[in-house]
């Protein structure tokens, strides 16, 4: 209601701060259309100016497989940032960190193998723990690389630490999608057992 009231009253930079501040959020609940609704409404000169902008759509155009489209913002993104001299380094950083994080969730819902298999030999902390969403879709990302690559172990570390995250944020959507990958690869080694718990707690969730 405040996003569509700032929006009435002509106060776009007030509704895109607004807009930024809740993503996270949307995301955790799977309000998807939600965020582009909001961001079709403010003018399209503000996300030239606002790299946040940019990001977060192409967070969600990314979620909903629309790859290209993704990139496009991204690219608009750093360059916004690429110019900006008024960001702080830890905006810098965790923005960084929010590109990376989307460009290996395309990588996977694009079915691009060789990209996928190709995130598994980053260093760990290309996406640092001070940006936890971005982190938890990126070491998802890198478990199903090593998912790929056959590397069970491997590839349970990674979801277990973005289930973990996704439990500390109280994101439903990574817990339901991690939950179901990490159990699987449970399943698979023969933890039963272990496996229905990690189902059972992401249903009761």
């Amino acid at each position: 209601e405040a996003v569509q009231q700032y929006i009435l009253a002509g106060d776009f930079e007030t509704s895109a701060e607004i807009v930024e501040e809740r993503t996270i959020e949307l995301f955790a609940r799977g309000r998807l259309h939600q965020l582009l609704a909001w961001i079709r409404l403010l003018p399209e000169e503000l996300a030239e100016q606002r790299p946040g902008l940019n990001i977060y759509q192409a967070w969600a155009l990314a979620f909903a497989s629309k790859a290209v489209e993704a990139e496009q913002h991204l690219r608009q993104a750093e360059a916004i940032i690429m110019a900006d001299e008024c960001l702080t380094e830890s905006d810098q950083i965790r923005m960084q960190a929010e590109i990376r994080a989307i460009r290996s969730l395309i990588a996977i819902i694009s079915g691009n193998i060789t990209a996928a298999i190709g995130l598994t030999g980053l260093p760990e902390d290309i996406v640092p723990k001070s940006s936890p969403f971005a982190r938890g879709v990126h070491r998802w990302a890198v478990g199903y690389g090593l998912r790929i690559m056959g590397d069970i172990e491997g590839a349970i570390r990674c979801f277990t630490e973005a289930l973990e995250i996704g439990y500390e944020l109280d994101n439903l959507f990574s817990i339901v999608t991690t939950a179901v990958d990490l159990g699987e690869m449970v399943r698979q080694k023969g933890e039963l057992i272990k496996a229905e718990a990690i189902f059972r707690s992401a249903l009761e969730r």
